[in-house]
């Protein structure tokens, strides 16, 4: 037989239910109110900074743009190719001033755009040495220049205007200029000119190398520059004094006379200033976080759910979002104009200060205004802090082609004692962001070297992890 079921049990059981029924109900009115009391909470005025950031950048200009002419590169063989470039970012420029633009589903070259070659196995200065590597392949290099040779007097075109501004819209969606295809007729006219150095041709190999590093520190100087140009440059910039380097290494005798060297050495030995990459970062940016009023950045049509346009409206205030922010955006410009030795120091303190304050979604202190807006501030904030160190990297690498220079002109690259007391006495030396760091000798591999301060991007790929620069045996 089965026992009776106890009725003692029941008023307790009852009990319970209704305190939980009633915490419940309790938990749900608080929830209500917090919203409530989100939603009576203002959204601020947008700041004029904010306005300022909002503002949609000009068209870059058409003539004597080298930008114009690099979006015209695969034109057609022999049509007008400069035409072409304008009439590409126009179409993107119209494409994108509609509201509803769609991103871009599929490429707008034609099928008979010129074809890039193939330059993705030709060795990459940044990875390792090359110069061996591109003599070894000296056929297919020279095959590579003969089949390409409009495409390389485009570049020449390109590299000859008297300025380059690339065309920057500040959409989501918009696309942005491709480097890819600059870095790789880049990289295949060095290995021609290390094939030229090689056969004696000193003067060709030479020009080649000054006219495209000229061409490079242009384009990282630019005050117009974007944050995406301004890497590329820098990186670029690397891969033709590292190759410089080679050359030194390899034929000392055939460059240590030539003064245009000294000179090129000389001018890209310089401070970059980033101010300008970071604002039209930050107007991208700004642009982006202002189109979540509408839904675009979660997809084009994109519809909000019925919870979402109850909650959003509380807990997103987008002009605060936008005024924290622009004075972000200011604190970081002040920042990069402080003096090389303390601009990073400053970028440093105005992220903390960021990240601790406007973009901190867990301030108990401000827990029901605009967490939403604080959280897309937290992962929409770049560390400029690592785009000064790799700028800094860039000009630690020009020191070490100017030391090794500086010790084949003086005789004394062949004794290591000498290397050593020169890297101790030469301002050359020194770190650019004014730290304790020098650049250091390896006696074993005849080596000058420098540890990368960024640990981000290019220096991931280095052989060996350092910057390296070998003195001639």
């Amino acid at each position: 037989m089965s026992r009776p079921t106890s009725t003692s049990h029941r008023p307790l059981a009852r009990r319970l239910l209704r305190v939980a029924g009633l915490l419940a109900g309790g938990l749900i009115a608080l929830l209500l109110l917090l919203v409530a009391v989100a939603w009576l909470l203002p959204d601020a005025p947008l700041s004029p900074a904010a306005r300022a950031l909002l503002t949609e950048p000009p068209a870059p200009p058409e003539q004597g743009n080298g930008a114009v002419l690099l979006e015209g590169l695969r034109a057609p063989a022999g049509s007008d190719y400069a035409a072409f470039g304008r009439s590409r970012l126009a179409a993107q420029r119209a494409r994108f001033a509609a509201t509803d633009a769609a991103p871009n589903d599929r490429t707008d070259l034609p099928a008979d755009a010129l074809p890039l070659p193939d330059t993705g196995a030709l060795c990459d200065p940044l990875r390792q040495p090359c110069i061996e590597r591109w003599l070894g392949d000296a056929d297919r290099v020279s095959t590579l220049v003969a089949t390409h040779g409009e495409l390389l007097a485009r570049l020449d075109a390109v590299m000859a205007q008297p300025r380059f501004e690339t065309q920057q819209i500040n959409h989501p969606d918009a696309p942005v200029t491709a480097f890819g295809p600059l870095a790789g007729l880049l990289r295949l006219r060095l290995a021609d000119a290390t094939l030229a150095l090689e056969n004696g041709d000193d003067a060709r190999a030479l020009a080649r190398l000054t006219l495209q590093t000229r061409f490079l520190q242009r384009l990282l100087a630019a005050p117009d520059a974007t944050l995406i140009q301004s890497m590329v440059a820098g990186s670029l910039l690397r891969s033709h004094l590292l190759v410089l380097g080679e050359w030194q290494q390899r034929w000392p005798d055939s460059l240590k006379d030539d003064a245009e060297i000294d000179a090129l050495l000389t001018e890209v030995d310089v401070d970059t200033d980033l101010r300008g990459p970071q604002r039209r970062e930050a107007a991208w940016t700004a642009a982006t976080l202002h189109r979540l009023r509408s839904g675009e950045v979660a997809g084009h049509n994109a519809t909000r759910s019925p919870l979402e346009t109850v909650l959003l409206p509380a807990f997103y205030k987008p002009d605060a979002t936008l005024n924290d922010w622009a004075a972000h955006v200011d604190a970081q410009t002040t920042a990069l104009a402080a003096p090389p030795e303390r601009r990073l120091a400053a970028l440093q303190a105005a992220q903390t200060t960021f990240l601790a304050g406007p973009a901190d979604p867990y301030a108990l202190s401000r827990l029901l205004y605009n967490p939403v807006g604080r959280m897309l501030l937290a992962v929409s904030g770049i560390d400029f802090g690592d785009y000064q160190l790799r700028l800094y990297d860039t000009r630690a690498v020009v020191r070490l082609v100017a030391l090794q220079r500086a010790l084949l002109l003086t005789g004394d690259s062949a004794d290591d004692a000498r290397v050593t007391a020169q890297l101790q006495a030469s301002p050359l030396a020194a770190s650019p962001d004014g730290g304790t760091r020098r650049i250091g000798y390896d006696p074993q591999t005849r080596a000058l070297t420098w540890q990368p301060l960024g640990q981000t991007g290019p220096a991931l790929r280095l052989e060996g992890g350092l910057y390296r620069v070998h003195l001639p045996r």
